[in-house]
């Protein structure tokens, strides 16, 4: 199972800490069982400010582990 993060509402217009809200409740939605790939609902938009990257490669970084 691969998705899940909206690109729009939370990586291009949201903020760092809804960006790290956003994907530790899709980690603990997807993670039982393992198998689940966090991931944008597509490819993420022009104009998508650079600290909302980097808050969403830091985020899945912190609770991707299995």
């Amino acid at each position: 199972m691969k998705g899940y993060i909206d690109l729009l509402h939370v990586v291009k217009d949201g903020t760092p800490a809804s960006i790290d809200a956003a994907v530790r409740a899709a980690m603990e939605i997807g993670k039982p069982g393992g198998g689940f790939i966090i991931g944008s609902s597509d490819s993420f938009r022009e104009g998508t400010p650079r600290e909302n990257l980097d808050a969403y490669f830091a985020a899945g970084k912190k609770y991707g582990r299995y």
